[in-house]
């Protein structure tokens, strides 16, 4: 994996407003989770999206891109997708440096993944201590044909239980399939709208106390109240 050199640095800058002032600095978006849960899909899907604006490619691991917000303003970001297997660790836990966002991805048919979640979600906070991170369970769609391992309840359990609260008090957790283009940029639109939120000056507030919305979770039939392998 190739670390973009200070020219491809220089090229990705923050817009300027209406006013003239750099308001949103340019931002690191990196994707984690075990080999096999579906990153590359799920940021191959993204990339795509008719929302984003062609932009350099950075790298060989990472895409350039500029995204219009709501608001009008233009997001520039740096969207790294990280290897999963233990050999390449070290690589890609030396990209975990000067984070803004994370997307800390699980596969919902395997439960290992989720397990192993914790060791990169605890990685990345040894590296940065303010990044945004949603937790991402994927393959929804595989899910439906009754191959879930792991609940939307476990998943929630484990985004309160590690913290993984917005900056208005939401719940930074997510379930979807990377097939789902409108699933794909609600996660990201939810990340990259807390990223402002606190670009902002929006307090984070702990708790899961708050008046913002976020993406809309599905209800699980076999939802556990404890975290642990709903297939046990």
């Amino acid at each position: 994996m190739s670390t973009p050199g200070a020219a491809d640095r220089d090229r990705v800058r923050t817009p300027r407003t209406a006013r003239g002032r750099n308001k949103i600095p340019p931002t690191k978006v990196i994707t984690m989770g075990d080999t096999g849960v579906g990153k590359t899909r799920i940021i191959a899907c993204y990339a795509g999206d008719e929302h984003l604006e062609p932009g350099p490619t950075i790298g060989v691991e990472a895409l350039g891109k500029s995204i219009r917000l709501g608001s009008g303003q233009v997001l520039r970001t740096q969207l790294w997708d990280t290897a999963g297997q233990e050999r390449y660790r070290a690589i890609t836990r030396a990209h975990f440096r000067r984070v803004h966002c994370a997307t800390l991805v699980y596969d919902i048919t395997r439960y290992r993944t989720l397990v192993n979640a914790q060791q990169w979600l605890d990685e990345l906070r040894e590296e940065t201590s303010d990044a945004v991170i949603l937790l991402v369970g994927n393959k929804l769609d595989v899910a439906e044909d009754g191959k879930r391992q792991v609940s939307t309840a476990q998943g929630v359990a484990f985004a309160k239980e590690n913290q993984l609260y917005g900056a208005r008090g939401q719940v930074m957790f997510t379930e979807l399939s990377a097939l789902d283009p409108q699933a794909v940029h609600q996660a990201f639109e939810m990340l990259f709208a807390d990223f402002v939120d606190r670009q902002a000056g929006v307090t984070p507030v702990a708790g899961g106390q708050g008046g913002a919305k976020g993406v809309e979770l599905k209800s699980t039939a076999a939802a556990e109240k404890k975290f642990g392998c709903c297939n046990a």
